[in-house]
């Protein structure tokens, strides 16, 4: 008989159900195919330029991902709310939202063209960046207000022009990076590219904002303004906490390494693409019903659902991290070449972050009124994070940079779950599915023990024992799961079609 937690419990509202998570996806579809089109990039980039050059691009794309958050001050999540209804001048709104993320954009390029691409450029131990970061820093100035495109979008229900967006934006982006660096061979072509690309994408999706806000701008009023750095900040301070610590890894390899090195740490420091949104399609789906029970007073039924989401989404996810640990030099090199064998312990590392990327950590203290906690806990892992990351960097090279964000996430997931467990009073023992989880966990490291055998005396043909083994490594996890009793293929099927 299937495992009652991954079959549900209780009725269900259907079409509610699959609406929700119909938006959800549309939604989370930007974050899908920018992970996509980034894998698909480096593919491309690792085959057509030198480590050195690839370093170089890397490294430029680096700076603006390390930064982004602090640019951002929080100010796109500030439109959910001041957009949201039937505001009395939308178009003035979404100005005054504008406004700060065009004076961030600005400062970002002046402090480049200005000398700190020369800074960077002797941190990182890279000449080619004096003039990649100069070529790319226009980037913020014309992608930090198209940040607010997926709220401003979502809050005048046009979700629909947003994905098109999405996917549309992403593949001009991939398409222009890599077509220059396959014509030039070079950083410096890749990185125009992906700069002129930016123009079109930034002026694309102020037209799609400008023309769902109607109305006048009239004159822009710094209280507005203001207000929504109140009131974004705090909402972003958590989310930019934790973007800081998952770019630390890359940002201190470096700083500590040489470029050749970075290039192949920075292709295996990745994270599957669909994995985030599985996750975050499911979280954002029970979020509105937690609330509600939390509210009423029902807090054991609010995170029961947790609970039952969390083992739902472990049984897709759990899977990946087995065959990851057991084919990722196979994988890396179908991905990147033979070159980049070396990008498969990085990626083996990061494979152990998907036990954790089962559920969202910071979703439940938010229908606790509880931000404070998700602030402390970003910090925790930055600290963490640097201290540990500077640590193993010295002793054992650019892995340990890899090791060290791993290990911190680990304790903040701790963190998570004992201040869960103390503010809702529910026993670590019941918060989480501790003896499932550990089931389906044994089980996908069993099997993919087993496959590690099964591909020795096929390594003579990469390509061919990789695309064999991982289907017999997959039959075999749907073979455990009906053995074991955790899913049939109907359960899995059906979990899929609501996340």
């Amino acid at each position: 008989m299937t495992d009652p937690a991954i079959r549900g419990a209780g009725p269900t509202h259907e079409p509610q159900e699959r609406s929700r998570a119909w938006k959800t996806l549309i939604l989370s579809s930007g974050k899908m195919a920018a992970s996509g089109m980034a894998i698909l990039t480096a593919m491309v980039l690792a085959r057509v330029l030198s480590k050195v050059e690839l370093a170089a691009y890397n490294q430029t794309l680096l700076v603006y991902q390390a930064l982004m958050p602090l640019l951002l001050l929080g100010l796109p999540n500030a439109l959910y709310f001041f957009l949201s209804g039937h505001p009395a001048h939308p178009r003035r709104m979404l100005f005054e939202n504008l406004l700060p993320l065009l004076v961030m954009g600005l400062g970002f390029f002046l402090f480049l063209i200005l000398g700190g691409n020369r800074l960077i450029a002797a941190r990182f131990g890279n000449p080619l960046l004096v003039r990649t970061l100069l070529i790319f820093s226009p980037y913020a100035l014309l992608m930090l207000p198209m940040e607010s495109i997926t709220p401003c979008l979502t809050a005048r229900n046009q979700v629909g022009k947003l994905a098109l967006f999405n996917v549309g934006s992403r593949l001009l982006l991939f398409g222009m990076a890599a077509s220059a660096a396959w014509l030039f061979g070079l950083a410096e072509a890749a990185v125009t590219g992906v700069t002129l690309a930016a123009v079109l994408v930034g002026a694309g999706a102020f037209i799609l904002m400008w023309r769902a806000c109607p109305g006048p701008v009239g004159v822009v009023r710094l209280k507005p303004v203001l207000a929504m750095v109140r009131m974004g900040l705090p909402l972003g301070l958590g989310a930019m906490l934790l973007s800081l610590a998952f770019a630390l890894d890359k940002v201190l390899v470096s700083v500590m390494c040489l470029p050749d090195q970075f290039a192949v740490y920075s292709l295996g420091a990745i994270e599957i693409p669909f994995i985030g949104i599985i996750t975050f399609s499911a979280i954002t789906v029970i979020t509105p019903e937690m609330t509600v029970e939390v509210r009423e007073g029902r807090t054991g039924a609010a995170f029961g659902l947790w609970k039952q989401t969390m083992l739902k989404c472990a049984v897709l996810l759990l899977p990946f991290m087995g065959l990851l640990l057991a084919l990722a030099p196979q994988i890396a090199t179908l991905m990147y070449s033979r070159e980049y064998l070396g990008s498969a312990v990085p990626l083996r590392i990061y494979a152990l972050l998907l036990p954790l990327r089962t559920t969202g950590f910071a979703m439940p203290f938010m229908t606790l009124n509880r931000p404070r906690t998700v602030v402390a806990g970003g910090a925790l892992m930055l600290v963490c994070n640097a201290l540990l990351s500077v640590t193993l960097v010295s002793h054992f090279g650019p892995n340990g940079a890899a090791w060290g964000t791993v290990i911190s996430y680990w304790l903040l997931a701790t963190f998570y779950v004992t201040r869960l467990s103390r503010v809702t009073t529910i026993p670590l023992s019941r918060l989480v599915a501790w003896r499932e989880m550990g089931h389906i966990l044994l089980g996908v490291l069993a099997v993919a023990g087993i496959t590690v055998l099964l591909y020795l005396p096929l390594s003579d043909y990469p390509v061919a024992g990789l695309f064999a083994c991982g289907a017999l490594y997959m039959a075999m996890i749907g073979g455990f799961y009906h053995v074991a009793h955790i899913a049939t293929w109907e359960d899995i099927r059906s979990v899929w079609r609501k996340t």
